[in-house]
């Protein structure tokens, strides 16, 4: 006789397949080339017309005229005077404008400001204007 054996077959489970993500890197892209779109159309103005407001500049005669001139070699210049007379009209005329050049060392421009201080001005415009740059 033949022996028969029933026996229950091993069942795997199927393996647990993981949801689908979507792929977000072209979502990135997507939104990265819009925000360049609309950067690259939008035009800026104001809101309401006429409400820019320009700011009054004085011409380059009244700026030569009023400044105290620090030359790069040192010295000062204010109207017809020169020297430590210049500097203490100006203090004298009120707010001190100084006008110098891009090239003037560090060292003359902070013992010019130190003595400014000490003649009494409470404050100083500068100006610093470069002569490499073409107007």
């Amino acid at each position: 006789m033949v022996a028969v054996r029933f026996t229950t077959p091993l069942r795997v489970p199927p393996r647990r397949r993981r949801p689908r993500r979507e792929p977000i890197v072209p979502m990135i892209n997507v939104a990265f080339l819009l925000l360049v779109f609309f950067l690259l159309t939008a035009q800026f103005s104001d809101p309401t017309p006429g409400a820019s407001q320009d700011i009054p500049v004085p011409s380059e005669t009244v700026l030569l005229q009023d400044s105290l001139i620090l030359t790069p070699t040192g010295l000062l210049l204010y109207r017809d005077l020169q020297g430590r007379d210049a500097m203490l009209s100006a203090v004298a005329a009120g707010p001190v404008r100084l006008e110098l050049e891009a090239a003037t060392a560090a060292r003359t421009l902070a013992r010019l400001l130190t003595d400014l201080a000490l003649a009494g001005a409470d404050n100083v415009d500068l100006i610093v204007r470069d002569r490499s740059i073409p107007r």
